[in-house]
């Protein structure tokens, strides 16, 4: 595991006069409480602050390299980068001593210098995409990124962030820091960690994949990193297990017993916490019911309308059977269920039973076979419904509204 620093390189400030060189202002930083006196690279502080194996420095052919030769290599290197530089002949192989250099003053082995365009248009975008790309095929599994977005302008500081957030779903990298340098001319300038913009992505994505797929293993981890109260964590994770098995059962119990936690996200301080305990307690609001049919009938309604109709129709014929033990104070029993079943038949007998008891036995009987269907993987000649996977979606609606009257 390695700590990478990637820093985004500018062209500063012009020469003028004898200067060679364009340059930044020289400034003191001032970063979580210590003071790092005249410094002209925001990446020199948080090297020193976080001991960086090693860093990548990103920018285009105009980019300060002179000045980054001048801080890490020997003065025969520098003078080397000026003349390529004024003969416009930098590219990432003339760069390829300065890589060694910047390894020689860390100790370590693996830093490196990209040049990228400017990003004026949409080739452009694209060319410094796949340089991003290449960036991402140096980091390995278990590094620690930092990244400095202070210098580089225009679209390669926004496509650096965004690729930041896109290597975190490829590689198992972790998002240590993203760094802005804030100048200030009077008084000791301010290394601002924004860090906080990707926490509020990462943990929107983990609540909306709650959502859409029933997957809480995001989150949980999420909560257990974030939020320090042992029965919140256990609660949402025994809420998360559940949901990921489908365990009806103890999916209501776990969504009863978290419902008593969610005021514990108000206590926090953190605004991204408070946001997403509101959105989570929505969420399961939207699930929770006193009884187990209205519980079972709200979960195949979630499942529908992210597209999991095979849990959808799972839920929805096991709500029918919970709703016809509850209506005649049937046992939660193999013999309950039979009797619950043999009901249902009857309120198929059209000489018996109502107009409406008719519908709910026939909305049963096509949900139950689709849903034998898919539960068993029935093979075309031992299907026992004939309804194709697109009259299965299209009719749910219709008998999740008969059978939800029982």
């Amino acid at each position: 595991m390695a700590k990478v620093l990637v820093s985004l390189l500018g062209t500063g400030r012009k020469a003028s006069g004898e200067t060679q060189q364009n340059e930044y202002e020289g400034t003191d930083y001032l970063f979580e409480g210590k003071c790092y006196e005249n410094e002209t690279f925001i990446a020199n502080p948080l090297i020193k602050h976080y001991g960086i194996d090693k860093i990548f420095f990103v920018g285009t052919q105009q980019s300060m390299w002179d000045n980054i030769a001048d801080k890490f290599a020997d003065e025969d290197e520098y003078l080397a980068i000026i003349e390529k530089k004024e003969a416009k002949a930098i590219d990432e192989g003339a760069l390829s001593t300065l890589n060694q250099a910047i390894d020689k003053r860390l100790n370590s082995e693996g830093s490196k210098c990209f040049i990228v365009d400017d990003g004026e248009n949409e080739e452009q975008l694209w060319k410094n995409f796949e340089k991003f790309l290449e960036i991402m095929e140096n980091l390995n599994d278990g590094d620690e990124l930092y990244l400095d977005i202070t210098h580089l302008f225009r679209s390669i500081s926004i496509m650096s962030f965004v690729m930041s957030d896109f290597i975190k779903n490829y590689k198992n990298v972790h998002l240590a820091g993203v760094f802005y340098g804030m100048l200030k001319s009077d008084e000791a300038s301010l290394i601002i960690n924004i860090t906080l913009f990707f926490d509020l992505l990462t943990w929107a994505k983990a609540i909306k994949t709650l959502k859409d797929t029933g997957n809480g293993t995001a989150l949980s981890s999420l909560i257990n990193r974030n939020i320090d109260d042992k029965t919140l964590q256990n609660s949402f994770s025994d809420f998360s297990h559940a949901l990921s098995i489908s365990d009806l059962s103890a999916m209501q119990m776990s969504i009863q017993n978290l419902k008593g936690k969610m005021a514990l996200f108000e206590q926090y301080d953190n605004k991204i916490i408070n946001l997403i305990g509101k959105d989570l307690r929505a969420f399961i609001n939207n699930l929770d019911a006193r009884t187990l049919s209205k519980f079972q009938f709200n979960l195949a309604r979630w499942y529908a309308k992210n597209n999991n109709y095979a849990m959808a129709y799972l839920s929805l014929t096991e709500g029918t059977i919970s709703a016809i033990c509850e209506k005649y104070e049937l046992e939660r029993t193999i013999e309950g269920h039979k009797e619950a079943k043999k009901i249902i038949r009857e309120y198929g007998n059209w000489k018996k039973s109502s107009d409406e008891k008719q519908a709910i036995a026939k909305a049963y009987q096509k949900a139950n076979n689709i849903r034998n269907n898919i539960a068993h993987k029935l093979s075309s000649d031992n299907r026992t419904s004939n309804s194709s996977p697109i009259n299965s979606i299209e009719n749910f609606d219709l008998y999740h509204q008969k059978l939800v009257a029982i």
